[in-house]
């Protein structure tokens, strides 16, 4: 028997819904605040994410899915969003477009990762972008906006963990200070961790290993090299949020995956997570990565939420908006009459029963699924041209043609 491929996992019944609620919450609560929904390939050049993830992280060295050569040029299945995002609007003329953009995706990653609870090789995401502006208030928004959502769905008790990397230079001179200290660690590195110290030392704080993990414990902070006016906008950042009455702290040891970030970066956890072993949102300022992918130099914040992992915590009630209309034709002429009924009822729910062993086993049914109305279509409707239309709620019955009963549920949707 063929299975699914190791590291995935199949949605169906009530995981299902779940899941598609989430993607669409995200989405009409993106397009409240005002934000465009984009969508890019879920395939990309790999130099794009070597260039944009950065070549000594974890995801390039080790988790990219790359597709089989079929021309010059090799692609990878998209390990993330924003350098897809990114890409797509330096192609399609960034310059020419008033700023700043407000962006949000919905959709499926790609990662060749060891498969464990909460890690998958193919997992949802949703996120935003903000470009063209670079301002502690525009950060406030962003993590204010992940905040709100996890409320929305129903997860409240929430903390928020921020950090600065500072700019391109303060990085680098962070990363020098960081490879000197990691030098008296050496023997107590992995094998992965020697090479991070040399290539790209910040990497080394993100290992899981645990006497990897001991070194970074004891390791210089980045707050130590930020300048003044990078240590102000994080002071800015966190008294913003706190005047939202957001739960925030400054995490000196936070450092996201991605090479691509500068200044300001957080994660945003549950209370109860007080390990901060299952983060439910990360992002930060990307101020360079446009210009680098052949942009002009802009700004950016985002933000991304693994779906998988809302599932877990969220609370949110997956119920239908419209009536749900059982159509439930007695016979095999009845279907055609059933379909045209359907064909008339877009705006509710409104399956065909195809296999009704009877009429009383096909209304229990329905009334067990929770539907409001059947529409029962016999050979003595046919014959009078009304349907009979039955409350499942009252258990009322009437009569009506198929117009009527169009019109009667386009005016119950429109409500």
């Amino acid at each position: 028997m063929i299975q699914r491929p190791r590291g995935t996992r199949d949605f169906t019944g009530e995981d299902y819904k779940l899941r598609q609620a989430i993607y669409r919450k995200f989405a009409d609560f993106c397009d409240g605040q005002g934000f465009e929904g984009i969508e890019t390939p879920a395939f990309e050049e790999r130099s794009l994410f070597v260039r944009s993830v950065g070549e000594g992280t974890d995801i390039v060295q080790k988790e990219l899915f790359d597709l089989e050569k079929k021309s010059g040029k090799t692609y990878s299945l998209r390990p993330e969003y924003t350098a897809g995002v990114v890409r797509s609007l330096v192609e399609n003329g960034l310059r020419a477009k008033k700023l700043p953009i407000l962006l949000y995706y919905t959709g499926e990653i790609f990662r060749y990762d060891k498969p464990q609870k909460g890690r998958f090789r193919q997992f949802g995401q949703v996120g935003l972008e903000i470009l063209g502006r670079s301002e502690p208030g525009i950060d406030i928004l962003g993590i204010n906006n992940a905040v709100q959502f996890l409320k929305l769905i129903g997860i409240e008790s929430c903390s928020v963990i921020i950090n600065s990397l500072g700019s391109a230079e303060t990085r680098q001179k962070y990363a020098a200070v960081l490879a000197d200290y990691l030098k008296s660690k050496a023997t107590g590195l992995c094998k992965d961790c020697l090479r991070r110290a040399a290539k790209n030392p910040l990497r080394v704080l993100d290992c899981k290993i645990e006497t990897c993990k001991d070194a970074a414990r004891s390791a210089p902070s980045v707050i130590s090299v930020l300048s003044e006016e990078e240590r102000k906008y994080l002071e800015e950042v966190k008294e913003g949020l706190a005047d939202l009455k957001i739960n925030v702290e400054i995490d000196e040891a936070l450092i996201r995956g991605l090479d691509y970030y500068t200044g300001i970066i957080f994660e945003i956890t549950t209370r109860e997570d007080t390990a901060r072993q299952n983060s439910l949102c990360g992002g930060g300022r990307y101020d360079n990565l446009i210009e680098e992918l052949g942009g002009p130099q802009t700004p950016a914040f985002g933000y991304s939420m693994g779906v998988e992992r809302l599932m877990e915590e969220a609370k949110v009630k997956v119920e239908d908006t419209n009536k749900k209309v059982a159509i439930i034709p007695l016979g095999e002429k009845e279907k055609i009459e059933a379909i045209k009924l359907q064909n008339e009822l877009k705006s509710v729910t409104a399956p065909i029963n195809l296999n009704p062993k009877s009429l009383g086993e096909a209304l229990s049914d329905a009334s067990k699924e929770n539907f409001d109305f059947a529409v029962i279509i016999g050979e003595d409707e046919l014959k009078s041209g009304k349907l009979a239309l039955k409350n499942l709620k009252t258990q009322e019955q009437t009569k009506l043609t198929l117009d009527e009963i169009a019109k009667k549920f386009r005016r119950v949707s429109a409500k």
